[in-house]
Formats: structure tokens, sequence, C-alpha cells
């Protein structure tokens, strides 16, 4: 289908260049090359469509470099500057191939040829940079909604709600006053998953209160099992953002990863290194071994660790980081400021 498509907007662009490039030389040349045939009409209408071509082929390759991933203005400007300069040598190349091929005694009808394929370069560049602006525009929201659909799917683990419900139920009969203090902080886990559904980024002091009582309804499940640690990781002088859920992501794969059993402690440290959030958990030797072999770490960690990747990538932030060794797990996000989260 795509190469489908691809076909037949060479063959449209082609034609357009064609046109476009008969149009020019019978308005400023045809007194001094007055046309000779349909043979030469021809000749033209294959050379223009070599020459659409590799212009095309060149801005798709362009494109594909992982440079001009990222939707910005000067990145945007640069693979236009880029693209027309490597236009401008296409249709030198070009024009010495067809100089060499059928030789001319007037040197200007050359430079007359080239002076044309510069500006349909140039015409050429613009439809190639504002279709590749457009393809990234549709990407990204593609993407986006991909991610989100993801992202509703770990939401709402039923695996959390039915061993939830589970605890609570022991917990009603064993302990009244616990239970009442169980259920309040799980509908307060569950109002902040509603609050922000529909929402790009949360604070970090409301991803922390999250991920307090989240680790406590944990806690109760799995007694003396989980010691978190949370840093002081706000100095008061700016709002600071993550995304949505993005802890609760990194300490449900932490649990299920690593579960302690009868003599085990499943440490998690959250803390923060300059502009980034640091969530650091230990890990049992066997399952460390087994996210390591082959670099496939992020495989055994599942979506919920490609997503935060992903959805960083899309926001343009650099710096996301996974390390490993055979006793402990990290995991640094960039934070996010204001002027981003907006």
């Amino acid at each position: 289908m795509k190469l489908k498509r691809a076909f037949q907007d060479w063959l449209l662009f082609s034609f357009l260049t064609f046109l476009l490039y008969e149009v020019l030389w019978r308005i400023f040349y045809f007194y001094f090359f007055p046309f000779n045939g349909w043979g030469e009409a021809c000749y033209d209408f294959l050379y223009c469509a070599l020459f659409t071509l590799s212009s095309m082929v060149i801005s798709h390759l362009l494109g594909k470099a992982r440079f001009f991933s990222r939707l910005t203005p000067l990145r945007q400007m640069l693979f236009c500057f880029i693209t027309l300069c490597l236009n401008f040598c296409i249709a030198l190349v070009f024009q010495k191939a067809s100089d060499f091929i059928f030789p001319s005694p007037d040197s200007d009808l050359f430079w007359h040829a080239y002076y044309m394929f510069c500006v349909i370069a140039t015409l050429l560049t613009l439809v190639n940079t504002t279709y590749h602006y457009c393809m990234m525009v549709i990407r990204q929201k593609d993407q986006l909604t991909t991610l989100q659909k993801k992202a509703l799917k770990s939401q709402l683990d039923p695996h959390f709600i039915f061993n939830s419900l589970s605890a609570l139920t022991e917990l009603i009969h064993q302990n009244p006053r616990q239970a009442e203090d169980y259920v309040v902080r799980l509908s307060r886990v569950y109002r902040y998953i509603l609050s922000f559904l529909e929402e790009d980024y949360c604070t970090l002091n409301d991803s922390v209160r999250f991920i307090q009582d989240y680790v406590a309804l944990q806690e109760i499940r799995l007694p003396g099992k989980i010691a978190l640690q949370i840093d002081t990781l706000e100095d008061g002088t700016e709002q600071l953002y993550l995304f949505p859920l993005s802890l609760q992501l990194l300490v449900e794969n932490a649990i299920k990863h690593n579960f302690p059993e009868e003599d085990e402690v499943l440490y998690i440290h959250i803390l923060r290194e300059a502009d980034k959030i640091v969530v650091r958990n230990n890990t049992k030797v066997i399952d460390t071994q087994v996210m390591l072999k082959n670099g496939q770490i992020e495989d055994s960690f599942g979506i919920g660790l490609e997503t935060l990747r992903q959805r960083y990538q899309m926001e343009g932030v650099t710096g996301f980081e996974v390390t490993s060794d055979v006793s402990y797990f990290e995991v640094k996000m960039p934070l996010l400021k204001p002027s981003a989260a907006v």
C-alpha cells in the first residue's frame, strides 16, 4: 500500500515538474530554443521523472535520520536547507549527464537548463519539507494515541484491583481499623488515576503522594516486605512535573519482577540527581541475569518502561536512562520544567 502511494506521488510530482519545466522554458527561452518535436518532450519528461525520483529518495532518507525525528523549527529549517543543497547538486549531476549524452556547442544551454532545474529544485524542496513536516505531525499524533491506549491498559491493572479487593476482604475481618485506612488510601489512588487520566503532566508532589499511597497498599498486602525511601525531591523554588503514573509504573515493575520471598525485602529508593528523578531498587540475581541476557532489559519490563521512553522522545526531552547490574536496577527520568508542562 505504501509502495503504491509512493509510486502515485512520484508520477504526480514528475508530471508537475515536467509541466513547470516546459512552461518556464517556453516563457524564457523559446525564442532561442524552439520546440523540436515530441521526441524532445518525451526525453524531457524522462529527465524530470528521474530528477524528481532522486529528489524524493534523498528527502525520504534524510527524513529518516534520527536527528530530524524531533519536530522543532530549527531542525525543520536545517532539513529544508540540506535538502535544497542536495537538490542543487542532483540538478548539476543530471545536467552534466545530459550534456555528456547530448553534447551542445552552446555553453549557455547548459547553464540555462541548470538554472531551470535549480528553480524546480527549490520548489521540490518546499514540497518535500512540507510533506516531511505533515508526516511527522501525523506520526506523532498516531504515536500519542497508541501510547495513551497502552497507558490506559496499564493504569487499571485487573490484577491490582483483584489483589486490592482480596486484601480488603481479609482486613475487614482481621483488622477493621486498618481496613478503614486501606479504603481511604485505595480511594486516593483511584482518585489520582481518574484525575490525571486525560492530563499530559502532573506535579512532582502529586506523584510522590500517589506513590506513597500505592506502596502503602502493597505493604498491607506484603507486610514487612517493601521498604520505600523517598528523599527530598523539591527545593520549593519552582514547580516540577512528571508524566502521570510514571513513578507507579516503575514501582509496580520493581515489585512484579522482584517479588520478595519469606526472608527477602524489596528496597525502593526514590531520590533526585540534578534535574532527574531516580528510582532504584534491589533485584534478585536470577531476574537480573534474565533481564541482562542479550541486552533485552526493556523487554523484561514490558510496556511500561518502553512507554515512558517513547513519551520522553516525543516531548523532545533527552536523558531517560536505564542501568542495572546483579544487585540493583535503576531508572533516571528527566524532570519536566513548567515551560514544557503548559
